[in-house]
């Protein structure tokens, strides 16, 4: 590993009794700090923005240090340092503790960074796969594997019962065949697999209703977490993993892993604060409404329960999946529900025409008012006022009016004893208003808590848990290993005071230790680990993304970093890395780093004798009309900045045509449709003019981390999955399409293909396979 930067874990030091105070002004310093970097940035793109030209880099100084490649030798406080150095005016080699140079800092400005040594290339052979996934029914792939004999692909499958997942095997990489799966993945959602030299662990939860049918019972949103296992990818153990010991509890699963002695899962437990009821006093009555069991009740001067039932009877739920239920405030009857996508466009419509058409509106914005017509009724609302009125259209009657919120609220609660008889009634206003009092004094009680946990099994189906973290400290692992019959776990720590990245190390998966601190908020992720045991990550360096390399876990060092071109026109970014037994391959993407300024043209519009000119280059927008006889300027004016103000004198708008007159002569007539048509045939020219950033796949390799060459990889799409074997690279993507398939509709006669854009589904998930 040449030319590398080694960033050494902070370890924890001892007790201090003038820590906290410590501790606050560090955080005072450090944002001083980072507002000082960014008043320093804004001033940097102030000046980018004025469009000057980023200064050539200087010849370096002949007397200045050598930069030497030095294997694992140069010791800096945080990747960000040089950085935030640069930002500073400060120099743009950064220091070791010795005074050493290493490795430049990314430029400021528009620079991409100091251009990078090409790597010579070397060819690989590719194979492009496609899976057999079932036809008519949407999947995706969702990784592949490297195993003792050879390779493993999921995949999961959509279906009304929930995901199921399908398995290949391959013992080349070249040959793939399903094999039968052994797990129940029914009515469950699978969000992420892990997967390693013991076994796989899968995550999700169980796909419940929110409602019950009958919308008679009712309980709040505390999903079922399950867990399944396998010690090869094919038998799954399928387990819930309650770890919730209140109804005001939620537990998340960030991830796991398979291990020597069993299953380790990390996560966070989430509690609520426990609301009282909330209680409405009137006529002699209590009504107490309970959000956590979704229940209300009432009890009269004695303290009996006199009514009770589901809080569905006290809000009216009349939501409807089609669309939006219109309810007769008065009646309680449903008279129509409007399709969504004919009140979305009422909006949009409603939104984007000024009242005053295409040259009124530019100083602000002057809330419309909305008409929807469906099924017989017209439906106008204000959207200043939100009032609305509901009319028949063929007789003219208004049905009712009043707040919008009636309109889709239905009648205001009422409330029955078990005979029918009426005991209590509202309206909305009061209704409301007990219920904001209510939350209002209860916001100073609201106190969420969260903690983290890890959980072991043996077997996959009986967990045993422990907490993590000390007191006034939250903890998140999300990242977990196993390294020399232990456990590496990454992820964050913070207080009141502030936080960052840490490192936990445990001997057996259920006792841990904060190791160290990361140095500078460096991020470290998805760790996997070489054929040799070499640990790697994706993380951030010197010139951006990089991949990094540690022996312990805790230390780590460069092990290679994004290229940059001569011209430094270019940005990297790395987005997936697979290591096996053959080596270690990156798969990036190099994307354009900045682009020409131009300049758009204003709309020039021409009819008959006069040609308007529309330039909104600067704000509000300057209007020209110029006699194309004569040459004479006959209109010169900018538009007003008030949202409310008239149109300029000698323009009106009627009937979706803008009249412009001049002494009493109507010189142009612009129906918005000619307008729109105009502007798109402008916005088309500005497009052609830009040139947008050129992309281009990226894959990099190396048998031993220290000599890396460049693999030509012609690929349009995203590499989502990399798996590496003794002799081949699998690449598991998803190719860009412009053309997405489309679903049969199962109504549909003849196979006709539906227009509905939720039936769209991604073109299938293919596999690259790679031989050097």
């Amino acid at each position: 590993m040449t030319d590398s930067i080694i960033y050494e874990a902070q370890p924890i030091p001892p007790e201090d009794p003038n820590d906290a105070k410590r501790k606050r002004w560090s955080a005072i310093f450090g944002a001083v700090s980072i507002v000082a970097i960014l008043l320093i940035g804004v001033a940097v793109g102030a000046s980018l923005f004025r469009g000057s030209e980023t200064e050539p880099i200087a010849d370096g100084d002949p007397t200045a240090t050598t930069l030497a490649a030095t294997p694992l030798t140069t010791v800096a406080k945080s990747p960000l340092t040089d950085r935030y150095s640069r930002a500073q005016g400060g120099s743009n080699l950064a220091a070791s503790e010795d005074g050493a140079a290493t490795r430049p800092a990314r430029p400021g400005g528009t620079d991409v960074g100091t251009p990078t040594p090409a790597l010579p290339p070397q060819d690989f052979t590719w194979e492009r796969i496609t899976l057999d996934l079932p036809e008519g029914q949407e999947s995706y792939l969702h990784g592949v594997y490297a195993t003792n004999d050879g390779f493993l692909a999921l995949g999961f499958v959509w279906s009304e019962r929930g995901q199921d997942m399908v398995v290949w095997s391959s013992e080349d990489g070249s040959t793939w065949a399903r094999t039968d799966l052994n797990g129940d993945f029914s009515n469950a959602s699978v969000w992420n697999v892990v997967f390693n030299e013991y076994g796989a662990i899968a995550f999700g939860e169980e796909m419940t209703e929110f409602f019950e049918e009958d919308h008679t019972e009712y309980r709040p949103y505390q999903p079922v977490r399950l867990i399944w296992t396998s010690p090869d990818g094919v038998n799954w153990t399928r387990t819930e993993l309650d770890l919730a010991t209140a109804d005001n509890q939620e537990v998340w699963v960030n991830t796991g892993l398979a291990g020597p002695d069993g299953y380790i899962v990390v996560g966070q437990r989430s509690t609520s604060p426990e609301f009282e009821p909330f209680v409405i006093e009137k006529d002699g009555y209590q009504l107490e409404l309970n959000e956590y069991s979704y229940t209300y009740r009432v009890l009269d001067t004695s303290g009996a329960v006199v009514a009770e039932g589901s809080l569905d009877d006290i809000y009216s739920n009349y939501y409807d999946e089609d669309g939006q239920a219109i309810i007769n405030p008065d009646t309680g009857e449903l008279l129509t529900v409007v399709p969504w996508e004919t009140w979305e466009e009422a909006y949009e419509q409603a939104y984007s025409e000024s009242s005053d058409g295409p040259f009124g509106g530019f100083g602000g914005f002057v809330a419309p008012e909305l008409t929807i017509e469906h099924d017989g009724y017209r439906i106008i609302i204000n959207e200043e006022t939100y009032e609305y009125r509901l009319e028949d259209i063929e007789s003219g009657e208004v049905i009712s009016s009043g707040s919008a919120d009636y309109l889709w609220r239905g009648p205001a609660p009422t409330i029955t004893d078990a005979g029918g008889i009426e005991i209590l009634s509202f309206t909305w206003e009061e209704f409301d208003a007990a219920q904001q009092a209510h939350w209002e004094g209860a916001e100073a009680e609201f106190e969420y808590t969260t903690e983290a946990f890890v959980a072991s099994s043996s077997d996959g189906v009986t967990w045993t848990e422990t907490p993590i973290g000390s007191d006034g400290q939250e903890v998140s692992l999300d990242s977990i290993i196993t390294l020399n019959g232990g456990y590496l776990a990454f992820g964050s720590q913070w207080d009141e005071f502030g936080g960052g990245s840490a490192i936990w190390t445990s001997p057996d998966g259920m006792t841990w230790t904060h190791e160290a601190d990361m140095p500078g908020g460096m991020y470290i992720w998805n760790v996997q680990k070489t054929a040799d045991g070499t640990l790697l990550s994706l993380g951030e360096g010197p010139q951006g993304p990089a991949l990094w390399s540690s022996t312990d876990g805790i230390a780590w060092g460069e092990a290679f970093g994004t290229r940059i071109p001569e011209d430094r026109t270019m940005v990297e970014w790395f987005n997936q890395f697979g290591t096996g037994d053959l080596g270690t391959v990156i798969v990036g993407s190099r994307d354009q780093g900045y682009y020409e300024d131009y300049y758009a043209e204003p709309l020039s519009y021409t009819q008959d004798d006069y040609t308007l000119t529309f330039d909104d280059y600067d704000w509000p927008p300057r209007v020209t009309i110029v006699d194309d006889i004569t040459g004479d300027v006959v209109i010169d004016l900018t538009l007003s900045e008030d949202g409310a103000a008239p149109l300029p004198e000698g323009f009106t708008y009627e009937d979706g045509v803008t009249y412009i007159e001049h002494n009493d002569i109507v010189l142009m007539a612009i129906t918005d449709e000619d307008w729109d048509s105009a502007q798109e045939a402008r916005w088309m020219e500005i497009d052609g003019m830009y040139e947008g950033g050129v992309s281009e796949p990226t894959m990099y390799f190396s048998t031993d981390l220290a000599g890396w060459v460049e693999v030509p990889f012609e690929f349009e799409g995203w590499v989502g999955h990399i798996a590496v074997g003794s002799d081949v690279v699998v690449l598991a993507g998803q190719e860009f399409s412009d053309e997405p398939r489309l679903l049969e509709s199962d109504g549909a006669e003849d196979g006709a293909i539906v227009e509905d854009l939720s039936y769209y589904v991604p073109p299938a998930p293919v596999l690259f396979i790679g031989r050097p």
